[in-house]
């Protein structure tokens, strides 16, 4: 036998057993499962998958406490005004303040009103008389008798008799307990008794020229009768009040259209 033949038989023959063995040409029955092994490590993670679709909205939760609060923030820009209000009602009237210094003395100007008061007696009358001006028949002044006082001022310039005015007013009672006064203007008249009837009115007028003015009382007719003479009679005290005014200011009373006989709307229009 050729050597080196034997020698290549003898090594083929365990590859060719080996070939068939792992090829199960001899497999025989499979045995029992072995114990499980030892799990190994964790494997790399895979790439995120597709994002799934939304499921639907759950119900809502309990509402979870209020946070501290946050800090404050800048002040912002200024809003524009807004309408003004409605007046509030008048608060009441402080304590009066300290008087305060006397001022510098002001310039000479052209005094516009003047007011006064004086007290006439009985005293301050003599006899004289009153003219009228009769308005049946022909127009004509009659003089009647009267009582005059005259009121001399010399504030009653040349320019208040061409150009200002005169108002003179009387202090009269207003309830029979002669409690409350008021002022109104002449002419005034009231009534006086002759017997049980009253025949004849008292009557107080005034009239005014430069520098003076007159005040006049005297008797007028009511019903027929006998009319006691002025100057037997006392003439009642009374206070008077009058007015004088320059041609600026009666210029303008008499555009306005003021009652005369009214002192009070006379000062409130001459106030403004």
């Amino acid at each position: 036998m050729n050597l080196p033949s034997f020698l290549l038989s003898r090594l083929l023959f365990p590859l060719i057993f080996c070939f068939f063995v792992s090829c199960s040409l001899f497999e025989g029955p499979e045995g029992v499962q072995g114990p499980e092994g030892v799990q190994g490590p964790e494997g790399v993670q895979g790439e995120q998958g597709p994002r799934g679709e939304r499921g639907e909205r759950g119900e809502q939760g309990p509402r979870g406490l209020q946070g501290e609060q946050g800090p404050r923030g800048e002040r912002g820009p200024q809003g524009p005004q807004g309408p003004l209000g409605p007046q509030g009602p008048q608060g009441e009237q402080g304590p009066q303040g300290e008087q305060g210094p006397q001022g510098e003395p002001g310039s000479d100007g052209t005094i516009q009103i003047i007011s006064k008061v004086v007290t006439l007696t009985n005293a301050d009358y003599v006899n004289g008389t009153y003219a009228v001006m009769t308005t049946t028949g022909n127009l004509q002044m009659n003089s009647i008798l009267a009582k005059v006082s005259t009121i001399e001022d010399p504030a009653i310039t040349q320019d208040v008799f061409d150009n200002g005015m005169v108002l003179v007013y009387m202090r009269v009672p207003v309830n029979s307990s002669f409690s409350v006064w008021m002022w109104t203007g002449l002419p005034h008249h009231y009534q006086g008794l002759a017997g049980p009837i009253t025949v004849y009115h008292r009557n107080y007028n005034f009239g005014y020229n430069l520098n003076k003015i007159i005040i006049s009382y005297y008797f007028s007719r009511n019903y027929e009768g006998t009319i006691p003479s002025v100057y037997n009679a006392t003439v009642p005290t009374q206070t008077f009040r009058y007015l004088i005014i320059n041609g600026m200011v009666a210029g303008r009373l008499a555009s306005a259209k003021i009652d005369f006989s009214n002192i009070d709307a006379v000062e409130a229009f001459l106030s403004r």
